[in-house]
């Protein structure tokens, strides 16, 4: 009789182990989902956001009127003002990305070129990357080198 209850109590042993091991596993995977779900979810607020920029960002791009010679680029207080928001949105991926917030891949794979555009603009880089004013840009620069993206020279046409 011992003997059978020590059995059983065994069974509901390993069979309550086996369960939790289950119940673990499941939480677990239902938290990388949450986890990923959340990634997402931030990725697309952050894409949405950017795409309140799309005047500058057009204006950035490889043949766009930015783009198409060395001195232009902004010009008056609107048009800074906007370019200034617009660095500033990358400086908020920069700490979305130190939190673990934003997936680095994603951001190379679908932001990471509107930053080469930003520092071709050497009216830009001028104005905002050197001194005195770059000390007002630490996460855009920080961003820029987690990015592996240099800030061109002087000398160097951007």
């Amino acid at each position: 009789m011992d003997d059978q209850i020590a059995i059983a109590t065994l069974i509901v042993t390993v069979l309550t182990v086996l369960i939790a091991i289950v119940a673990v596993w499941y939480a677990a995977k239902t938290l990388k989902d949450s986890v990923r779900v959340s990634r997402a979810q931030f990725f697309a607020t952050v894409r949405g956001l950017m795409s309140n920029y799309d005047d500058v960002h057009a204006k950035l791009r490889p043949g766009g009127v930015w783009a198409s010679d060395f001195s232009s680029g902004p010009q008056n207080a609107a048009e800074w003002a906007r370019v200034e928001l617009y660095m500033g949105l990358f400086e908020y991926c920069e700490r979305l990305l130190e939190q673990g917030l934003l997936n680095q891949a994603d951001f190379d794979r679908n932001l990471r070129y509107r930053l080469t555009n930003i520092v071709a603009n050497p009216i830009i880089v001028e104005a905002k990357l050197r001194p005195p004013l770059v000390q007002y840009w630490g996460d855009f620069v920080q961003l820029l080198a987690r990015c592996k993206i240099d800030i061109p020279s002087h000398s160097e046409k951007s």
